[in-house]
């Protein structure tokens, strides 16, 4: 379902149609998303993109997908964001003229360690997010273990 959701906007940009993207961050949906912080779970693709395929190209963002990522003359460069990478989601934005998918949403996000990517527009898409973890549930579990190990050692003197 990914790729052909990509594939349309790849279309969509190839016909000369520039994305146009509102911010629904305040939608009670995302209210559990947004500050929330998440690590990768696994290797992703982070892809730099222009808005105008020109002779001079201009970067323009980032976009983060599963292998085998994404293609065409709008892609500027290709890196493995590697797993274990923290980012936090910022905002929650939605195409509001990508017909036939006026319901595309995206997960702006920021990464805590990566300086390169600050001054940019980084993008996710929902499987992207999901397939990440967040923080506070590996801290819990980190928790539970702790104190599991804790409960079984001998008692201090």
């Amino acid at each position: 379902m990914n790729k052909l959701i990509l594939t349309l906007i790849s279309i969509v940009f190839l016909q000369g149609c520039i994305a146009k993207f509102k911010d629904i961050s305040g939608n009670p949906e995302y209210s559990d998303v947004i500050g929330t912080e998440y690590v990768t779970s696994k290797d992703l693709l982070i892809f730099g993109y222009t808005l105008k395929v020109e002779k001079e190209k201009k970067l323009h963002g980032y976009s983060v997908h599963d292998y085998p990522g994404i293609g065409g003359s709008e892609i500027m460069s290709r890196e493995v964001l590697s797993s274990g990478t923290n980012f936090t989601v910022e905002r929650v934005e939605q195409c509001s003229n990508c017909f036939p998918l006026p319901s595309y949403i995206e997960y702006i996000i920021k990464f805590q360690d990566l300086e390169k990517y600050s001054n940019y527009r980084v993008a996710m898409d929902k499987e992207q997010l999901d397939s990440s973890k967040r923080v506070i549930e590996i801290s819990e579990t980190h928790n539970k273990h702790s104190q599991s190990r804790r409960s079984k050692a001998a008692p201090l003197l």
